[in-house]
């Protein structure tokens, strides 16, 4: 939703006073822009662009938390598909103990699993420290 439609109404007084100030150059045609954008919202050409820089930043962090929650989510189905190779080794191992034999054709495929699971793992986590300050 663009900033035009976010403010169809006017505001109400702020409880407390903006005490912050920014200074932002703009061409001639973008203040013309700015201006025009602002006289239709019926807002100050200041509350006007704070209103639009605050829901953009706001905006923006809420993508990012979104892309955080995906990449939980990609940890967890991970974790989940690890745990379960676990068993399948643990299977391996038991049935090797107590014949002796390794049973060569169910630990190729759980090998590679564990390879493309890991490869997930290490995946998603560069991914999160690609977003970390």
């Amino acid at each position: 939703m663009d900033i035009e439609t976010r403010c169809s109404f006017r505001r109400t007084r702020m409880p407390s006073r903006r005490e912050r100030v920014l200074s932002i150059r703009l061409s001639d045609s973008e203040l013309a822009e700015v201006q025009q954008a602002a006289g239709v919202c019926r807002l100050a050409v200041g509350a006007y662009v704070a209103r639009a820089a605050v829901t953009q930043a706001r905006d923006a962090h809420e993508q990012d938390s979104s892309a955080l929650r995906e990449l939980h989510m990609e940890l967890a189905q991970t974790w989940t598909a690890i745990s379960r190779v676990g068993t399948n080794v643990n299977q391996l191992a038991k049935v090797a103990n107590s014949t002796g034999e390794v049973d060569h054709a169910r630990l190729g495929p759980t090998l590679s699993f564990v390879r493309r699971a890991l490869a997930r793992v290490e995946e998603t986590c560069l991914q999160i420290t690609s977003r970390l300050p």
